[in-house]
Order: C-alpha cells, then sequence, then structure tokens
C-alpha cells in the first residue's frame, strides 16, 4: 500500500477515535502497538485461542437410501431434534427427496455441536417415520430398508413346540376295567395288592384313606367313577394310579391329597379333583411321570418335590390354582385347555397352548396358545407364539414369534432385559420405561413395538437391530435433549398408528394394526442468529446486541432434488445501538453467472425504505448493490425505522422493560438458472457473509464490520473495514453467528473472567481460549441475563 493511502486512512481513523481510550497523549496520531494494547485490555478474553475462527457450524455430506417401496417418492427431512416429540423444537437442516432407485444426495449446513441428527421419512399419506443417525467424519449416512444384496441372512425365533402327552390309558380303555375292578370300601388299605384293579363305583361315596406302600413297578390302580371325599385327606404311599373318569370326582374340603414317589393321577373329561381351600402334594413329582388332566382341577394350591415335575392340562381340561408352587428344577406345567394360575416360581417353566391365566409369573413361559399374565417377576422370561396379555407388570424377557402379539399394560425400567420379535408380530404396551433394554427384531418382515405413553428412556448404542418399527402416543415432556437422543437409538419411531405396518387381526394377533393417516412434521428451518458488536473499530461493551439478525434459508427442489431456487429469510430480532446502523449480505465466491434472479418478499417494502439515506447503492430490478464484483443484497439503512422508530439512541427488543418491537422478516428468493442446478447447492452458509455498517460524519465509505471468517474478502467497493486495525486485532471478533441464539440483554457482557454470575454465557471463555472445546456453551446461559 502507498504511503499516502496508509497516511489518508490514518487521518480517517485518527477522525474516528481521536477522543477515544485509544491515546492518552495529544501527540500521539498512530500507535500501533497502543491500538494492539487497547485491544488486548478492553476485550474480556486476553488468551484466544490462536486457531479461533469464531464458527460454530460446518457442513456435513449426506446420503439417505431408500431399499423399500419400488416406485414410491418420500419426503426426506433432517432434524437437529427429534420432530415428533410433544412441543418439538427440532429444526429442518435440509430436506429432499428419495427413492428405492434415487438416494437424496446433498451437503448441509450443521452446528459442531450436533454429533446425531433425526432423519425423517415422510410417506404419501403424510406418515412419518423417524430414524436416528450419527454424524461420522462430518458424513451422514443412512438407509431405509436393506439393499437385496447386502441383506443379512434372516434369523429365525426357535419358539419350542408345545409338547402333547396321551395317557397311557384311554378313557374308555379303563371304562372296560370297572367290571373287574375291586370297591375300594370292600377292602382294607392293607390288603390292596400290586397290580390290582381298584374303584368308587358311580354313585358311591368313598371317605377313607389308602396308606399301604406298594411297588412303582407294578401300581395298583384307582379308577373314580364315584366321589372320594376323605374325612382327613389323602396320603397315598408309592406305587398307586388314580383315575377320575367323567362324573368321578376327590373333593377334599380343605384336605390335602399327598402323592409319594411314583404315584400320580389322570383326570379324564368330566373328571374332577377340587377343593378351593385345599391342595395337592406330589412329593417326588411322581418319578417324572406325567399328572394329566382333561377334567377339572380346581384346589387352592398345588405343590411338588423332587425333580423334573410333569403337570400336563389336555384341550378339554380346566385348572384353577391360586398357589402352584413347583419350585424344584425342571419343573413343566404343559397347558393345551384353560388354565388359571396363581403365584409360580423360578424353576417352573409353563408351555401353554391353550388359554391361560397367571397372577404372577416367575419362571418361563412358552405360549403357543392365549395367555393372560397379571404380573411378572424379573426372572421370568417368555416365548410367545400366539397371544399374550400381561395385565401388570411385565419385567423379565420376552421373544415372540412369527404372526403374534402381546399387549402389555406396564414395563418398567428393568435393566439388562429385552424384547427379541420374529416376522410380522406386534406388542402394545400401555405405559413404558426403557432402561438397558434391548430390541432384537428380523431382518426379513418387520414388527411393531406400539407404546402409549413412554415416561423414560435410557438405552446402550445398540439398542436395537433388525425391522422393529416403534409407535408412540405420549412423551414425556420433561424429558432433557439426551432422553430424546436415547428415543433415537430405537431402529424406526413414528407417532401413534403411523407406522406402515399391516398386521391383520386373528386368535393370535388380535386386533392387528393398520396404519392411519399422518399428521405431518415441523417444517421450521434452523435458524441462525447473527450478533455484531457496532464500535468498530474501538472496542465495543461485547454485549453482541448492537444488531441481531435471525437468518433461516432453504431450497426449492424439483422432483429430482435439483436445486431450483434458494430462500434466505432475514429476521431483525433487535438492535442494541445508539447510531444508526444498516445491514447487507454478500454472497462470498459465488459467481453471478449462476444466478437467474433475485426477488424479495415478506416485509422487503419496510426494509427497503430504509435504503434511501445513501448507506447502500441499491439496483431497484434486482436488489443488488451497484458496482460491485460480488453479489451484494442490501438489506436496510437504518435498524431503527425498520422497527416503526425514527429516533436513534433507544435500545429496541433488547432490555426486557424497555421499548418493544415486533420483528419483521426481509425474504430474500435466489433463482438459479437452470443448466447450473445441482442437488449440492452452491449457496451455503459459507457464503452468507452478512454484515452490518455504519457513516462516520464525512467518511466517503461506510464502515463494515463482518464476521471474522469473512474477514479475508475485505469489504465491499462501497465499504471499509480499516484493514490496518484489523491487523492489530489479531483473531479478536466483533461479530458472531450462533445457532439459534439467545442473545445476551442490553449492557451485560457476553462473559465475564472475573465473575461468572455477571455475564450471559459464562463458558464462552472456555470456547474462546480452546476452540474444540465447550462448544454448546450457548445452550448454558445464566438464565436472567439473556433476552429470549
Amino acid at each position: 500500500m502507498e504511503k499516502s493511502a496508509v497516511f489518508n486512512r490514518i487521518i480517517l481513523l485518527v477522525t474516528l477515535i481521536a477522543s477515544s481510550v485509544f491515546y492518552s497523549c495529544k501527540d500521539d496520531v498512530f500507535n500501533a502497538e497502543k491500538v494492539k494494547a487497547t485491544y488486548q485490555d478492553k476485550f474480556p478474553v486476553k488468551d484466544i485461542d490462536p486457531d479461533m475462527d469464531w464458527k460454530l457450524t460446518r457442513q456435513i455430506t449426506v446420503n439417505v437410501a431408500i431399499y423399500e417401496d419400488a416406485g414410491i417418492d418420500y419426503i426426506i427431512r433432517i432434524y437437529d431434534g427429534n420432530p415428533l416429540a410433544d412441543q418439538s423444537t427440532a429444526k429442518i437442516l435440509t430436506e429432499g427427496t428419495a427413492n428405492n432407485n434415487m438416494a437424496f444426495t446433498t451437503t448441509m449446513d450443521c452446528p459442531n455441536i450436533l454429533t446425531e441428527v433425526f432423519v425423517c421419512r415422510i410417506d404419501t399419506h403424510n406418515r412419518s417415520l423417524v430414524k436416528y443417525a450419527a454424524i461420522t467424519n462430518n458424513r451422514l449416512n443412512v438407509a431405509f430398508g436393506e439393499p437385496a444384496a447386502t441383506r443379512a441372512v434372516t434369523r429365525d425365533i426357535e419358539i419350542p413346540a408345545i409338547k402333547t402327552y396321551t395317557p397311557s390309558h384311554t378313557a374308555a380303555e379303563i371304562e372296560s376295567l370297572l367290571s373287574q375292578a375291586t370297591e375300594i370300601n370292600d377292602v382294607k388299605s392293607e390288603d390292596i395288592k400290586e397290580g390290582g384293579i381298584y374303584k368308587i363305583s358311580k354313585n358311591n361315596t368313598f371317605t377313607g384313606n389308602i396308606r399301604h406302600q406298594l411297588s412303582s413297578q407294578n401300581p395298583a390302580m384307582i379308577i373314580i367313577a364315584g366321589n372320594w371325599q376323605p374325612n382327613n385327606g389323602i396320603e397315598l404311599e408309592n406305587g398307586y394310579e388314580l383315575y377320575i373318569l367323567d362324573g368321578g370326582s376327590i373333593t377334599l374340603s380343605g384336605n390335602t391329597l399327598i402323592m409319594k414317589n411314583s404315584t400320580r393321577f389322570t383326570v379324564f373329561e368330566g373328571g374332577k379333583i377340587t377343593g378351593t381351600s385345599s391342595q395337592i402334594n406330589v412329593t417326588n413329582a411322581s418319578n417324572q411321570q406325567y399328572n394329566y388332566n382333561a377334567g377339572t382341577i380346581d384346589v387352592h394350591t398345588i405343590q411338588n418335590g423332587g425333580e423334573s415335575p410333569i403337570f400336563y392340562n389336555d384341550h378339554t381340561g380346566v385348572m384353577k390354582v391360586p398357589e402352584f408352587q413347583i419350585t424344584t428344577t425342571n419343573s413343566q406345567f404343559i397347558n393345551h385347555g384353560i388354565a388359571e394360575l396363581g403365584n409360580t416360581h423360578d424353576n417352573l417353566t409353563i408351555q401353554n397352548g391353550g388359554q391361560l391365566t397367571v397372577s404372577s409369573l416367575k419362571g418361563k413361559l412358552v405360549n403357543q396358545g392365549k395367555a393372560s399374565i397379571t404380573a411378572t417377576t424379573e426372572n421370568c422370561e417368555i416365548l410367545n407364539n400366539c397371544y399374550l396379555d400381561v395385565t401388570g407388570q411385565f419385567k423379565g424377557n420376552i421373544t415372540l414369534g412369527n404372526n403374534c402379539a402381546a399387549t402389555i399394560n406396564e414395563y418398567p425400567s428393568v435393566w439388562n432385559k429385552g424384547f427379541t420379535l420374529g416376522d410380522n408380530c406386534m406388542i402394545t404396551i400401555q405405559k413404558a420405561s426403557f432402561g438397558g433394554t434391548t430390541f432384537t427384531g428380523s431382518n426379513n418382515q418387520p414388527s411393531l413395538i406400539k407404546v402409549k405413553n413412554l415416561e423414560n428412556i435410557q438405552l446402550g448404542d445398540n439398542a436395537a437391530k433388525g425391522k422393529i418399527f416403534f409407535e408412540f402416543q405420549n412423551f414425556n415432556e420433561s424429558w432433557t435433549q439426551e432422553g430424546w437422543r436415547n428415543m433415537g437409538k430405537l431402529t424406526y419411531f413414528s407417532k401413534w398408528n403411523e407406522a406402515p405396518i399391516v398386521i391383520p387381526s386373528g386368535d393370535c394377533t388380535g386386533e392387528g394394526n393398520t396404519p392411519g393417516e399422518g399428521a405431518g412434521t415441523k417444517t421450521d428451518p434452523m435458524r441462525y442468529t447473527y450478533v455484531f458488536e457496532d464500535n468498530y473499530p474501538l472496542v465495543g461493551d461485547y454485549d453482541f446486541n448492537d444488531v441481531v439478525l435471525d437468518v433461516a434459508y432453504f431450497y426449492k427442489r424439483d422432483k429430482n432434488n435439483k436445486i431450483k431456487e434458494m430462500q434466505i429469510d432475514v429476521t431483525l430480532a433487535a438492535t442494541g445501538a445508539s447510531k444508526t446502523l444498516g445491514a447487507g449480505l454478500r454472497l462470498v465466491n459465488v459467481s453471478k453467472d449462476i444466478i437467474d434472479d433475485i426477488e424479495t418478499g415478506g416485509a422487503d417494502d419496510r426494509f427497503e425504505e430504509t435504503l434511501k439515506d445513501n448507506l447502500f447503492f441499491r439496483n431497484i430490478d434486482d436488489h443488488t448493490e451497484k458496482g460491485d464484483k460480488d453479489i451484494v443484497i442490501p438489506l436496510f439503512g437504518n435498524a431503527h425505522k425498520v422497527f416503526e422508530h425514527s429516533e436513534p439512541g433507544k435500545m429496541i427488543n433488547t432490555v426486557p422493560n424497555g421499548l418493544q418491537r415486533k420483528a419483521y422478516t426481509y425474504e430474500i428468493i435466489i433463482e438459479f438458472k437452470d443448466e447450473d442446478r445441482t442437488s449440492n447447492p452452491q449457496i451455503t452458509k459459507d457464503n452468507l457473509d452478512f454484515f452490518i455498517c455504519y457513516k462516520y460524519k464525512t467518511m466517503e465509505k461506510r464502515m463494515e464490520i463482518h464476521l471474522y471468517e469473512f474477514w479475508k474478502y475485505g469489504a465491499t467497493a462501497a465499504g471499509t473495514i480499516q484493514q490496518e486495525n484489523l491487523d492489530l486485532a489479531g483473531n479478536n471478533t466483533w461479530a458472531i453467528c450462533v445457532p439459534n441464539f439467545r442473545y445476551p440483554k442490553e449492557y451485560i457482557n457476553i462473559s465475564n473472567q472475573k465473575d461468572e454470575s455477571d455475564c450471559a454465557y459464562p463458558e464462552f471463555l472456555n470456547w474462546a481460549r480452546d476452540r474444540n472445546s465447550h462448544q454448546d456453551w450457548y445452550l448454558r446461559p445464566n438464565e436472567n441475563n439473556v433476552y429470549r
């Protein structure tokens, strides 16, 4: 630079700051060291990171693929938060179209702190399906479905078949033995013989007991066609087989039926063992033989001793047992009929192919019928291959086979439990808290988990695998961002009745599932707040509210994702300045050749009316500034007049009880030339050089204040940035851009190293000293010191 040019700049600077704190002596006309020292003294940060660029955003490469539903176009929206949450504040980062033949590929601007996003797929019924995805190495790769070539082998859910059992003798065979059987009343207990056949005939009642021990190798048969109603209970030693025929019964009336060693019972259809306050005690598991019921067993308690007892309830059987105390290892209850059980034990395995009701399940349930359970313990495991209803709390592990359903009233937070699902199955939960829960689905046909009220969620990184869709009717409104992030770790999730899963109704699927019409999702784009200090080249008060611009932008694409237009909405939110300030937008590194037209909208008349103050030289035809090699779009020439307040010196929307005005928006619509359209934006946030400006007395050029990242481009043709001062300023800044910023109140410094409470953002200093730390400083303000 020539000496005369330098001298002229110095004279202008001296005129501007002659009475400022820069100089303590009138003989110093320009002392670079004093200027530099003043900057170092007055800025609140004394040790700024030498690599600081003051940027809080970056660009991300995006690829969203669809591997399902051929021929259907889906709207793809990428959000910074969960768009399905009640009262969601999620903002769109970018939007496009995808189908099975065309992925949505683009680049998008993104806050630095954002490491995960929510990708929303919207179908032709306006139903929204959301998938959570991590950003890795500034890339976002998301797929809905899987390509056929890489699809994993289908994982079959193994639900064991319910065992069937045929008793060693049929009812007809036993009835045929009645004619040769001895009436039990006609013999003494000690005279009963091994291999003998005894009976209680129809219309007869036996009230005695039998205590004589026999051999298990050649048991005696007792056929009951009448009624055995013992006065003092029944205690059968080893070596007996009880056969209760149609019309026959054992009536315990508060007594106990004790069967020792190999002794067992067979109840045929129409037979009964009853006694609502009585119990059956099998002391040695009948030597691992089946105890069989095809009739009715209605007692209070069944107890068992010995290893591997087996109770079998056939398809005509009815069992009502409030206390099913089978506590030994490898215990089994096999149900093909109707069973109502009370409390069970950890060691019991229930196999259900009929209709089952359990009050408290503690062991293992294999269900291929209809099962209803009041509550479970954490030790239980359910393998369900038909219809299951848990009317209380479910705390264990559950596996669902293909084409079946389960309903659960409450799933409380139980750690390290999980759901395993086959094809086309469904679970409906009224209230849930997922804590460390895992979900494993099929890779073939999808399944559905519907939760009406999700109260809490804490999941690991690989919480859900396979094709599982989740629906939620209500979310916990008090959740933190971590709560939403955790919910995003589920495979796919949607609002209630919006998951695209059809499950027909049936015996094993209940009401099934039919998707409804969708309610859509929010369409608000991400807002970036540009805040400026207006005293450059002096040091300001560092409250960053002299001009506050909220900027949102979005692209209008065709069905092939080619960008036709870009709309930039610039909202003047506040001015905390005492001087007259203007603002403009320069598009850096953007060729005029790619733009076909620039139009404006919104409150453009209000903004453009203020441009008559000679701060800008505007082309009326294309809304740009004359005489600049770059595209410069004047926004306003007087912030106060945009707010309908012509009096300078008034702070607007920076003092809570002060002057407040409605914020107005200037819409800029940039239309691109057809031949240059692309799926990747040609203008991004990195091209948007918003600046403020003012005139000082008779200065020919306006003084401009740009963001630090745009200093290297210098001033516009009609402005100056006082390059000498920028060189002395080092990496201090007079402007920053913050995602969705809650700017400081008037007279409140953005940060204060001496008093963290006397500032707006205590952690701002930490970020300024180390650009790689505390990048989320703007999420934690001192609430009393920010304006909104």
